[in-house]
């Protein structure tokens, strides 16, 4: 029933086995991913309390064992792929919520195609979607499993002589 929903949201970044979505888009989802969102978020709440961040991107993994994670990445707005701090999963096949800290790792996890997680009327999405479009003209985004993490995403870059600055995509 997740799998279905997830193809069945018109907005979310759409990957083989999950759905990632900004908070502010989740009201535009299936009512059966709000349910999870919801009860997903109740469940990190009353855990944890969320003190140590802001969890912007809500994912519903539904390749494998299926769960719902709110995710909080460094500045989504003002970084053009910001680095990933924690992840709050709450696995539905029974066996609970976990919290996992990813600060401080030498090679983190880090974000693109900002526009997809977020509505059409989402503030700074056109400039999510013209460093996207920069990006794939540049041919950065062919190798989805080269850009996930900042190394790898740094020596693509260094490669091809580009950089990143604020939302802009510049020769180095």
């Amino acid at each position: 029933m997740m799998a279905q929903a997830c193809s069945e949201a018109a907005v979310g970044l759409k990957t083989d086995g999950a759905l990632y979505v900004h908070v502010s888009a989740v009201r535009h989802l299936p009512s059966f991913l709000r349910m999870l969102a919801v009860r997903a978020r109740v469940v990190f709440l009353s855990k944890w309390k969320l003190k140590r961040s802001n969890p912007c991107v809500v994912r519903f993994t539904h390749g494998g064992q299926q769960s719902v994670s709110w995710l909080a990445f460094e500045d989504f707005d003002k970084l053009a792929h910001p680095q990933l701090l924690e992840a709050y999963s709450l696995a539905l096949d029974g066996q609970g919520a976990r919290r996992q800290s990813y600060r401080g790792r030498p090679n983190p996890v880090i974000l693109h195609r900002k526009e997809l997680m977020v509505c059409d009327d989402y503030p700074g999405r056109q400039t999510f979607v013209e460093l996207t479009q920069a990006e794939a003209d540049a041919g950065l985004l062919e190798d989805v499993k080269r850009i996930g993490h900042l190394q790898q995403w740094q020596q693509l870059l260094d490669s091809k002589g580009l950089r990143i600055d604020g939302h802009r995509l510049r020769r180095a």
